[in-house]
């Protein structure tokens, strides 16, 4: 078909992807990378990811600010995330 080429590159990396296929009307489909299945040197895509500081905050402080408050509010957050 012409649509793959050999990636030649040194710097390049294929991460190898599959599909779950699912009985849903909204999402049937769904592709799959595996980002820590390793190269011949045996390193993975993870592997090779720059890791920064910590986004959140220690739990320990959470919870004693969540203690310390007189009124605590909670809620759902599922649909944050596109999961």
């Amino acid at each position: 078909m012409g649509h793959m080429s050999p990636a030649t590159s040194p710097g390049s990396f294929v991460v190898p992807h599959f599909a779950i296929v699912r009985d849903s009307p909204t999402s049937p489909v769904r592709v799959v990378f595996d980002g820590s299945c390793r190269d011949t040197s045996g390193l993975s895509i993870n592997d090779r990811l720059l890791t920064g500081p910590p986004l959140q905050k220690v739990i320990s402080e959470i919870v004693t600010l969540f203690r310390l408050a007189p009124i605590a509010v909670t809620c759902d957050i599922k649909m944050m995330y596109r999961m």
